[in-house]
């Protein structure tokens, strides 16, 4: 703790008290401790050993006010340094390199540097807070204040104890420096209350209780380091840049002179949040009496809710409003009913202002007769009026085309910030001059054939545009001769009508020869050609000898050449007759042939090998009526068959020999005996047998077959024999040679497995292959 000493300090070289065991003598200040023992480092002395300098600490701090060798201030880190040790319970020695702060006892050791050598130890204590998170750090007290009744007591949060504040010589408080505390608090804090109590005896001396002080914050590091300036025992000279009152009490009339009693401070409606607080005591209630007494100091004490009511106060332009409440000054809470249940926050009670007045547009007050005039502005919110003089301004206008000559006056006003005008009032004079236009100016527009005339006013600025109404005469152009468009474009504008014209020429026409197409037919051609526009005629012209004669004229767009050789070309083009005369351009010359004379063709041949028999094939041939099967016998060739298939079998061909055939095709009645086409043939030899050999099993009156493949077999089935001849009873694929009957009747069956060999059934000699089956 720091203490200021508001006695005289004691002769040099004396030391006034010992700071060890935590006891605190009755002087406590500042104090000289150059007569206390000294330990060096160095073994030698020298008039730079440090250990002859005068240490002046502060009372109960770690704090080294200064360090004096013969006549010299030695400064802190550039002489010295100052460090900090502890014993702890186990004698241990602890190190500090930063100030401590906790209750105990403790050693500063100040270290020579530089030009300096040796070490200082001096002994110190640090007198505790019984209240958490702040501690007093500084003070100023009376000479003669007892040491069980020191400054720290105050706040030890122990009513039975006092500071009790006493200068035996002064007479009166008045004749002697006023007391102060500075409390420094963890984190920063706002105050809402603090509570004093009364001391043990004050029923007794009821002049030592207070009676005027201050309470100040700060959030500055400076703040650490206050000392009071005093003028007349007064302390003054509070530097604003540091400090911000937030309490103060002049002749109070709470205290009252009982022992022991609480007597409650509310700081209402305080928000600001500090970490030191400077407490100055200006005066007590006999000022005739040199000694202070409180036996507790206590800030933001738990204390029960009080509330006070609050009426609603509307909101203003310029001052906030509020809501009906309830308020508790002492803890800073409000409540919305006076049981003080339904807490609610101060943002909830205020009802904030804009901070201004709402003006709209002043109203103008003209008075011709003096020739002033004032607005006067009137706020939306609350009504208030606000009228200044304004200022005229006089504007003279000479008469133009459109508008006559006038004076206008324009009241004018600088009212927070912003300038109004008023509507001009206006005096007429000469009247309008009117417009005069000269001819127009005319614009085309090529792309969207349109035309504009624009009128200019000789007097000003005016300018008249114009859609002109466009109307047209053309001359068509031929072949022979160029054509033309001429336009012409009128306005009506002020009973007049303006007319310009514009001849846009149209070339000749070009000849384009026309396109020519053909269609092939026999012994003949069709043209076709594009019609030319504007054409009379067209004359088709041949090639003939090395020159172009013409060979027919007319007014269609195709022609017929006849009577042409099949396989010989013609080169033709066509003439136009345009405007009475021929345009002859061979550039659209084609190259024509007729059709080549028809040639209906027999079809191509094949076949299969069968058993003494082949089978021949053929593609249909478009046109063909129907199909003859020719062959060659004896030297020339027979119709062997006729119709209209395309697949025809000759059997009955011995194995090993070749046949020469071909398929005829006839058309419009007439066979076509051009056998270019003829194939030979010749079939496979016979089959031994073409009976499958086959077995038959019956069981639950089934029948069961299974038979051998047969050679070109294209299909097999079971025969039975009945009513005199073979009936197949099952056909197979090729590919089958099982079967089983569905359940028969019990009786005598006579089956044989036969083969479907080119394209029949082989039943011949089927008896003679068959078997009997009997079902039971």
């Amino acid at each position: 703790m720091r203490v200021h000493n508001t006695g005289k300090r004691f002769a040099a070289g004396v030391l006034a008290i010992t700071l060890v065991g935590g006891a605190v003598p009755a002087n406590i200040g500042v104090f000289d401790l150059s007569g206390s023992t000294v330990v060096v480092a160095s073994a030698e002395e020298s008039e730079q050993n440090i250990s002859k300098a005068t240490i002046t600490m502060k009372a109960h701090s770690p704090k080294v006010l200064s360090v004096e060798l013969d006549g010299t201030i030695l400064q802190k880190n550039i002489d010295y340094t100052v460090s900090y040790t502890q014993k702890d319970t186990d004698g241990n020695t602890i190190e500090f390199s930063e100030p401590p702060k906790a209750a105990g006892n403790y050693q500063a050791v100040i270290t020579g540097i530089g030009d300096y050598q040796g070490v200082v130890y001096r002994a110190f204590d640090i007198v505790g807070s019984g209240y958490e998170g702040i501690s007093i750090i500084d003070g100023g007290q009376g000479t003669h204040t007892p040491s069980n009744e020191h400054l720290w007591l105050i706040f030890d949060k122990n009513k039975n104890t006092k500071w009790c504040s006493r200068v035996i010589s002064a007479g009166e408080y008045a004749n002697r420096d006023s007391d102060w505390l500075l409390f420094e608090a963890d984190t920063p804090f706002a105050i809402h209350n603090y509570v004093l109590t009364t001391a043990n005896d004050t029923s007794r001396y009821t002049g030592r209780n207070w009676k005027s002080w201050r309470i100040y914050g700060s959030n500055s590091a400076a703040a650490a380091e206050y000392s009071p300036t005093y003028t007349d025992h007064k302390v003054t000279d509070i530097d604003e840049d540091i400090w911000s009152l937030v309490h103060q009490v002049t002749d109070d009339t709470v205290l009252e002179p009982v022992n022991f009693t609480e007597f409650p401070y509310a700081v209402p409606h305080n928000k600001c949040k500090y970490k030191y607080y400077l407490l100055i005591l200006d005066d007590i209630v006999d000022s005739y009496d040199n000694i202070a007494q409180m036996s507790e100091i206590e800030f933001n004490a738990d204390l029960p809710v009080t509330v006070t009511h609050v009426d609603a106060v509307p909101v203003g332009c310029l001052n906030e409003g509020n809501i009906e409440c309830w308020y508790d000054e002492y803890n800073d809470k409000y409540y919305l009913d006076e049981e003080a249940t339904k807490e609610i926050t101060e943002e909830e009670v205020i009802i904030p202002t804009i901070g201004r007045h709402t003006y709209g547009e002043p109203e103008w007050n003209w008075d011709e007769k003096t020739q002033t005039v004032t607005a006067t502005f009137t706020c939306e919110a609350c009504g208030e009026k606000h009228t200044v003089d304004a200022e005229i301004q006089r504007s003279s206008i000479a008469a133009t085309c459109t508008t006559p000559a006038y004076t206008s006056y324009t009241a004018v006003v600088e009212f927070e910030g912003e300038t109004y005008r008023s509507k001009p009032k206006i005096y007429k004079g000469a009247g309008a001059l009117g417009h005069s236009y000269g001819r127009p100016e005319w614009k085309y527009d090529e792309k969207n054939h349109t035309v504009t005339a624009t009128f200019k006013c000789e007097r000003c600025t005016d300018v008249q545009t114009i859609d002109a109404t466009i109307t047209s005469k053309t001359t068509s152009p031929t072949y022979i001769k160029d054509g033309k468009i001429v336009y012409t474009a009128a306005v009506k504008f002020n009973g007049q009508t303006y007319t310009t014209n514009k001849t846009v020429i149209l070339d000749k026409l070009t000849y384009t020869p026309p396109t020519i197409t053909y269609l092939k037919g026999e012994g003949a051609v069709k043209l076709q050609w594009t019609d030319i526009k504007g054409a009379e005629k067209y004359g088709v012209a041949g090639f003939i000898n090395g020159k172009w004669r013409m060979i027919d004229e007319g007014e269609g767009t195709s022609y017929i050449l006849k009577d042409l050789q099949a396989g010989k070309e013609y080169k033709v083009c066509v003439a136009t007759k345009l405007n009475g005369e021929w345009f002859t351009d061979p550039s659209n010359a084609i190259t024509v042939t007729p059709k080549p004379k028809a040639v209906k063709d027999n079809p191509a041949v094949t076949y299969a090998k069968g058993n003494n028999a082949v089978k021949l094939s053929w593609d249909t041939v478009d046109g063909a009526e129907k199909y003859a099967v020719a062959g060659y016998v004896n030297g020339r060739w027979q119709i062997l068959a006729e119709g209209i298939g395309t697949s025809y079998v000759l059997r009955d061909l011995k194995a090993g020999f070749q046949y020469k055939v071909a398929v005829s095709a006839m058309f419009n009645g007439n066979w076509n005996t051009d056998f270019s086409n003829a194939i030979t043939v010749t079939p496979n030899a016979a089959a031994t047998s073409p009976y499958p050999k086959f077995e038959t099993q019956v069981k639950d009156n089934r029948i069961g077959f299974k038979w051998e493949a047969v050679p070109d077999a294209e299909q097999y089935a079971i025969a039975v024999y009945r009513a005199g001849r073979w009936v197949p009873m099952k056909q197979f694929d090729s590919s089958v040679h099982t079967w089983t009957t569905p359940q028969v009747k019990s009786g005598t069956y006579t089956a044989v497995v036969i083969a479907k060999i080119n394209g029949e059934w082989v039943t011949a000699h089927a008896s003679s292959n068959a078997v009997t089956i009997k079902v039971f």
